[in-house]
């Protein structure tokens, strides 16, 4: 920042040094400083998708998924066939139920990226109710999906 200050490098932006972006950014990063705050996210999205795997597996769909903690992907297909390339990806993408998965999701009010993506991200306000309510809509989209 050192640059910007001397006049060395330009820094230009809508919103730069607005007082309402700038409260934001410094409450922003007193959250993300907060002990714990990381660890919990990750632990709430590894169960999210380590249960949402459970229960496509239950419902007769294969399923995986890749990421971290509170971002990942869901795939409908066996571990061993998990896309480890946007080439890999595209064939599973094709033949996938996400779309529909995804359409059940939004019926029952919970909303994930865009169908083409099978991203799911968390953030630090999501708690275990929400996991589970979004895993209550998860086993009723995948068993209303298998018995269509």
């Amino acid at each position: 920042m050192d640059l910007i200050t001397t006049g060395e490098v330009m820094y230009g932006g809508t919103y730069n040094s607005n007082p309402i972006v700038t409260s934001a950014i410094t409450a922003t990063l007193d959250e993300l400083q907060k002990p714990g705050l990381f660890e919990n996210m990750t632990q709430l999205g590894e169960k999210l998708a380590n249960r949402m795997v459970e229960l496509a597996h239950r419902a007769g769909f294969p399923a995986c998924w890749s990421g971290v903690g509170p971002m990942f992907q869901l795939w409908f297909c066996d571990k061993d066939q998990m896309p480890y390339d946007y080439r890999s990806a595209i064939p599973i993408l094709k033949s996938s139920p996400f779309p529909k998965f995804w359409e059940g999701l939004m019926q029952r009010g919970v909303l994930v990226q865009p169908r083409q993506d099978n991203l799911f991200l968390l953030s630090a306000a999501h708690t275990e109710k929400d996991i589970e309510q979004t895993l209550q809509a998860v086993e009723e989209t995948l068993n209303k999906m298998r018995s269509s």
